[in-house]
C-alpha cells in the first residue's frame, strides 16, 4: 500500500506525464471539477508507477468505478480524499477506502448506519470515520454500492473491529490527525506501508 499526503500539487508536470503515459486515466481525471481531485486522481497512477519501479500500462476501470489491471495478474484499489491519496496492489483481492472525519456527517449516518452501528458512535466506542470507511472500503471489495444497499454491520470486540456479515474480511486501519483509512482483504498478513513524498513523484515524472 501507497500512500501520499499532498504538501504541493505538481500539478503541471503530473497531468503532462499521464496525458502521456496513460491518456485514458488523463481524460478520466479531467471529468472531475476541482482542481485537487483532478490532480489526486491523475497522481494515482502516478504512484503505481512508483510502487512498481517503472512506467506501467494502463489500468481499466470497471463497474462502480473498481480499477482493475489488464496487464497483471494483480488487484488493485485506489482511493482519495482531501490532501490524501492511497493506492493499495496485491496478489489477492484487496480494497481501500480514505476520508476526511469531517466529511462522514449527519446525512452518511442516518442513511448508512445500522441502530447498532449508531449506538456504537453514541458510547463513544468507535469513530464514525472508522465505521465509514469500513463500509466504503467493504463496498469496494465486492464491487457494490453501499448508498443504495446497505449490508454490513461494523462492530468491535477486544479492540478488534470487523464485519459482522462478512467475517472472513481482515480490516486494517490508518488513523492520520484528519483522516482515516481502511484495508480490506482476506489475507491474514498486514499490509506493508509506503510513505511518498513529493521528491519521489518528481524522480517518477521527470
Amino acid at each position: 500500500m501507497v500512500i501520499y499526503q499532498v504538501k504541493e500539487m505538481l500539478y503541471d508536470e503530473v497531468m503532462k506525464f499521464v496525458k502521456s503515459n496513460a491518456p485514458k486515466r488523463f481524460r478520466y481525471s479531467n471529468r472531475f471539477y476541482k482542481k485537487a481531485d483532478r490532480y489526486n486522481s491523475a497522481v494515482a497512477y502516478v504512484l503505481l508507477c512508483i510502487a512498481y519501479g517503472f512506467i506501467i500500462k494502463e489500468f481499466e476501470v470497471g463497474k462502480h468505478g473498481k480499477p482493475y489491471f489488464k496487464t497483471f495478474a494483480q488487484y488493485l484499489s485506489i482511493s482519495h480524499s482531501g490532501s490524501i491519496v492511497t493506492v493499495g496492489i496485491s496478489d489477492n483481492e484487496i480494497a481501500i477506502d480514505c476520508e476526511y472525519k469531517q466529511s462522514v456527517d449527519e446525512f452518511i449516518i442516518e442513511k448508512t448506519f445500522t441502530k447498532k452501528e449508531k449506538k456504537l458512535v453514541e458510547k463513544q466506542y468507535m469513530k464514525e470515520s472508522a465505521i465509514w470507511t469500513a463500509k466504503e472500503a467493504i463496498s469496494k471489495f465486492w464491487n457494490e454500492d453501499w448508498y443504495s444497499y446497505p449490508r454490513t454491520e461494523i462492530t468491535i470486540e477486544e479492540n478488534i473491529i470487523y464485519d459482522q456479515n462478512n467475517p472472513n474480511l481482515l480490516l486494517e486501519f490508518i488513523d492520520l490527525e484528519n483522516c482515516s483509512i481502511c484495508i480490506v482483504s482476506e489475507d491474514e498478513d498486514k499490509s506493508e506501508v509506503y510513505w511518498i513524498i513529493e521528491n519521489d513523484i518528481k524522480k517518477m515524472v521527470e
